[in-house]
């Protein structure tokens, strides 16, 4: 969950814990607002990940960065 104060480019992407793209989840302009999104646990090609850590990270334009751990048990 994440909240833009204005449009702005936004992208949610998943990672490894060595830091490979795992998925992309969103790439796109959003308006102003709250957005949710949740992933399924897949990468790009809908393989399903095996147990571990992953990263998931939302860049809005230039300025923000937030990161968020995930665990699949």
């Amino acid at each position: 969950t994440y909240r833009i104060d204005k449009q702005t480019y936004v992208e949610v992407v998943v990672y490894s814990i060595s830091a490979v793209v795992i998925a992309k989840i969103f790439e796109g302009n959003q308006q102003g607002g709250i957005y949710k999104f949740t992933w399924n646990g897949r990468d790009d090609k809908g393989v399903k990940m095996p147990k571990g850590d992953y990263v998931a990270e939302i860049r809005m334009g230039n300025e923000r960065y937030i990161r968020k751990r995930i665990a699949i048990n």
